[in-house]
Order: structure tokens, then sequence, then C-alpha cells
């Protein structure tokens, strides 16, 4: 029975603390007022959307950072969205990015149909940013935070003609002299096929270095399959050799 006894106060004991525990952390995520204003700043900006608190964000260990509250959107569900407040106590968050997300892949699909023919092609940027709240027209965002960072996928319909893989280089070469610098990857799809077929990475610095221009064979991205085409050179040498320069593609954009 003392036996009995023992095991059922050290039971109790165990889950007070957990109680204790679980009600302080509670009270530690708890969002201040000032929060609970930005959220209410959100809604006058978005009326057409809606927003709620989750928590804090979390840092290393998991430890709260009070200065940044997550939230949900009515709009955007099951999207984290982060917000805080700038060194001048202007409010940032990465909702814009969300807002604006179809917008800036139409506009660089766009971009890229200009110099790579083909049937499809599909962008995926890259969204990693904390922006002014304040609303501003996808123009408006494209031309103050779009980073030139993202992947794209074209696709080839039955028919159309699969390119070979030096022509896809020139062009690829000639669309990153006209536009400027650009980190990411193209993957090319014959008509009918699951896997990959052509797939390049790339990365170009805003000062005209191509720093990396690689071919890769197989599924992955590994050292093994990668056939690299150009590495730490100039731009503008890169056209110069492959009989590509001309007055508007030997300038590289910034």
């Amino acid at each position: 029975m003392y036996k009995e006894t023992g095991k059922t106060l050290m039971l109790f004991t165990a889950l007070g603390a957990g109680m204790f525990l679980l009600t302080a952390c509670a009270e530690e995520d708890a969002i201040l007022p000032e929060q609970e204003a930005w959220i209410e700043t959100m809604e006058e900006y978005y009326p057409d959307d809606d927003f709620t608190y989750v928590k804090h964000d979390r840092e290393l260990l998991d430890t709260i950072d009070p200065s940044t509250i997550v939230v949900r959107s009515e709009k955007f569900p099951g999207q984290n969205i982060f917000i805080k407040e700038d060194s001048e106590g202007r409010l940032i968050s990465n909702y814009p990015d969300l807002l604006h997300e179809d917008a800036v892949d139409k506009f660089y699909e766009d971009k890229l149909a200009e110099y790579i023919e083909c049937d499809e092609i599909s962008v995926g940027y890259v969204f990693n940013g904390m922006w002014y709240v304040e609303p501003v027209s996808d123009e408006e965002y494209i031309e103050q935070n779009a980073a030139d960072d993202y992947y794209a996928r074209f696709y080839y319909a039955e028919g159309h003609d699969y390119p070979e893989r030096d022509e896809l280089v020139d062009d690829i070469l000639v669309y990153l002299s006209d536009t400027g610098a650009y980190k990411g990857a193209f993957n090319f799809y014959r008509a009918g096929g699951e896997e990959r077929d052509f797939r390049f990475s790339i990365l170009l610095t805003s000062d005209g270095i191509l720093r990396d221009l690689s071919y890769y064979e197989g599924e992955s991205y590994s050292e093994d399959d990668r056939d690299r085409l150009v590495n730490m050179q100039k731009l503008e040498d890169v056209l110069k050799e492959r009989g590509l320069s001309t007055d508007e593609s030997a300038e590289t954009g910034d």
C-alpha cells in the first residue's frame, strides 16, 4: 500500500510539474498588445483577408523569438505568415510574397518565352524576403523586390522538335546576357517523358560573372552527374567564345 501511494504521489507531482510548464510556455507565447495592433494593421491594409495569431516565431533549440509573430491567413490557408518590426519600427512580412506570387511567376514566364521556344513554361519563384506590408501593385512589387531567383520548367508537346543541348546553352546564355543576374535551374521536358531530359543549374552574379553553368545527367544534382560547362568566367567572354556577341547581348545587366 505504501508503494502504491508513493507512485500515486509521484504521478501527481509529475503531472503538476507538466501543467506548470505548459502554463508557463503558454503565457510566454501569448501575443503582446502591440502585436495585436500589427494584425489590425494588416486587416486594414487587406480587408479581403482575415489573420489569426498562431504563435511567436522560434529560434534555434525551439526558443521563442518574441519579436516575430506567426499568423494564418484565410486567403492563404496552411501558409505561415511572419510579421515583425524593422529597425525603424515599420512592419515587414512575407505576406507580400504570397500576394504577388502568381504575377511574379508570369513575369518571368513571359520573359523566358521571348528567348526559349517551347510549348509551355512553368516558373517557381524562390520567395524568402520580408517586405513592407503597405499594399503595392504587382508591377511595383516586381520592380522593388523580384531578385531573379527561380527555377523554370520548359515543356515540348508531341510533334514539336526537341532542341539540341548546344542550342539550349546558346539560348540560355543570350537570355542571361540580356536580362542580368540569375540563380536557379532550367529543366527541359520532352513530350510524354516523365523523367527530366536537359537539366541546367545556373549562377550569374550582378557583376556579369557566370560562376556556374552546369548540365546534369540522370535524376540527381550530384557532382558525379555534373558536366560543368562554364565556371567563373565573364559572361561577355563566354558569349564571344561561342560566337554570340552582339551589341545587345555583349552587355550584361545589373
